[in-house]
């Protein structure tokens, strides 16, 4: 009995009418009123088109910032985080030991995983470009609401062999966070061939788009088509694998179809961070401090950072 009712409960909240017009009403009224001091730039533009198109879009971090100082801050700083003894140890066991679970296949530099909760400052040089409207205001534009963060990362992988079993992230599937969300993955090494471990997305499998319907998720979980089953019905032009250079952006709704790649050749620094709508039942990741320090923060950052007063 218990079981029907919990399947019927999460069935009924991601109805549409009921995930769009109650469970995310205030969100969409506070979006609606402050998108009229909001000017898209051409390249905010453009990265909300794609990804009301597609679900996926890409761009650079300098096409948001063009003095090119946020990409050298981070590289530096992430480069930083890798070069600690620590993360290098756990870089060089895991490769030695050749192990395929998920928790073995990236190190995280921030903390924090799964169910481990990490604290984080939001003076922080990532949470300064996750809370920045640049960002905010090309993810509010797309899930027409003002944006909650729920979780980052900052990892690499490990170099695995060739013919290593695909698993886990590396399947095709759909995230179960929401009915509609994005996450934002840059990648902080070139990431310009198939051995770097490219992320792959199926363009139209998002909310509204035409793959929609393939193997849907089915709340409160997501979805992972057996094997073969894309391959045999998607064509090659909607796979699309993100090559890119350091400083590469790829704003995507993982409510569509999409796997991680694996790092065969060279490994891969990618930081990635996550916003849902208020109807996300997704428990953040990390516990945000140095709170006093967002006074200068905008009303949408406020917000996506849990200030929602």
């Amino acid at each position: 009995m218990f079981k029907k009712f919990y399947w019927k409960y999460y069935y009924l909240r991601s109805l549409w009418p009921v995930w769009f017009y109650v469970l995310n009403r205030r969100p969409r009224r506070l979006w609606q009123t402050y998108r009229t001091q909001v000017r898209l730039s051409a390249i905010q533009a453009r990265v909300v088109e794609d990804l009301k198109r597609d679900g996926i879009a890409i761009a650079h971090l300098n096409d948001f910032f063009s003095d090119g100082s946020v990409v050298r801050v981070l590289t530096a700083y992430s480069n930083k985080l890798l070069a600690d003894p620590v993360s290098q140890e756990k870089i060089t066991t895991r490769e030695c030991a050749k192990q395929t679970a998920k928790s073995d296949i990236i190190v995280h530099l921030l903390g924090g995983y799964g169910d481990t909760k990490h604290t984080l400052s939001i003076r922080d040089p990532f949470l300064q470009l996750t809370f920045s409207n640049e960002i905010l205001h090309s993810v509010a534009s797309y899930l027409d609401m003002f944006p909650l963060f729920k979780m980052c990362s900052l990892h690499s992988t490990i170099l695995l062999p060739a013919d290593s079993p695909e698993f886990f992230s590396q399947r095709w599937h759909r995230d179960p966070d929401d009915k509609k969300l994005v996450k934002v993955f840059l990648y902080l090494t070139d990431v310009d061939e198939q051995g770097a471990g490219p992320f792959t997305y199926i363009a139209g499998s998002h909310l509204g788009g035409r793959w929609r319907h393939f193997y849907p998720q089915v709340p409160p979980v997501g979805s992972y088509p057996p094997a073969g089953a894309l391959e045999k019905y998607i064509p090659e032009e909607d796979k699309k694998i993100c090559l890119g250079k350091i400083g590469t952006l790829i704003f995507c709704d993982t409510s569509g179809l999409h796997k991680g790649g694996y790092s065969t050749t060279k490994r891969r620094l990618m930081y990635a961070a996550t916003y849902t709508s208020a109807a996300s039942s997704l428990q953040a990741n990390c516990a945000l401090i140095d709170m006093d320090q967002a006074d200068h923060f905008s009303k949408i950052a406020r917000y996506a950072c849990g200030m929602t007063s």
